[in-house]
């Protein structure tokens, strides 16, 4: 997005990029249970609103191509939106009311944290178009912090920030590389560790006690600056900066 700003004229040193974060004391996978050996078992996660442009249609009909090969593979989803109506219907259509579950609504964090812990991988089916190639999706930050693989809609953003290797990236809206991105984690369980590990690895920077700093430093500069009421504010900001 920073690059947007500048190719349109915009001053490239008043810009500064603060990422996305999270709490990593309730972040902690640590605090949470790891899926069960799995067996013939292969558990997606889908979590947030749900609405057409996160593309969980897309994933319910790639578990519905996969329905032979993995007689396992299981989606759950946790979340509201204005599409969880069509979303159900769906999956009834399709036959897989064994296979998709829904939640009844938001859950509380306490709740969906361990929900998502217990999953095999996660599914970021964003549909891409021009804001998704200037954006990150929380979710896929979510799924990091629990030490899930990833599944995610290749865009500008995403590989702007992870190189190959840190998710399993898929063509937005494509059914059919989607359910190759599944197959492919289902079949290999130390794929699914190295990316893991890489995602891990890559976003080391992206975590809040570095992106902090850069945050708090801005406000520091923007206080000390002329007309600014209070030297106090500012020293106060770089020292927050410095913990």
């Amino acid at each position: 997005m920073r690059e947007r700003f500048v190719e349109r004229g915009a001053p490239a040193e008043k810009i500064s990029v603060v990422l996305n974060s999270f709490d990593e004391d309730r972040f902690d996978p640590a605090r949470y249970a790891s899926p069960r050996s799995r067996g013939e078992d292969f558990t997606l996660v889908c979590h947030g609103t749900v609405d057409e442009n996160f593309g969980i249609d897309i994933v319910i009909r790639a578990v519905a191509s996969l329905r032979d090969e993995i007689p396992g593979l299981r989606l759950r989803v946790y979340g509201e939106g204005t599409q969880r109506l069509a979303l159900e219907e769906l999956t009834a259509a399709l036959g897989l009311g064994d296979r998709v579950w829904f939640s009844r609504g938001f859950l509380p964090v306490e709740e969906l944290l361990p929900a998502i812990a217990a999953a095999d991988a996660g599914v970021v089916a964003v549909r891409r178009d021009a804001f998704r190639d200037l954006t990150h999706c929380n979710k896929m930050y979510d799924l990091i912090a629990l030490r899930k693989p990833v599944i995610i809609s290749r865009t500008r953003a995403v590989e702007a920030y992870f190189a190959d290797g840190c998710f399993r990236m898929f063509e937005s809206e494509n059914v059919a590389d989607l359910a190759q991105a599944i197959r492919e984690l289902y079949a290999d369980p130390d794929l699914c560790t190295r990316l893991v590990a890489r995602a891990s690895e890559v976003s080391e920077p992206y975590r809040w006690p570095y992106q902090k700093k850069g945050y708090l430093a801005v406000v520091a500069r923007l206080v000390a600056g002329p007309g600014a009421p209070d030297r106090r504010y500012a020293l106060a900001a770089e020292r927050a900066a410095d913990r």
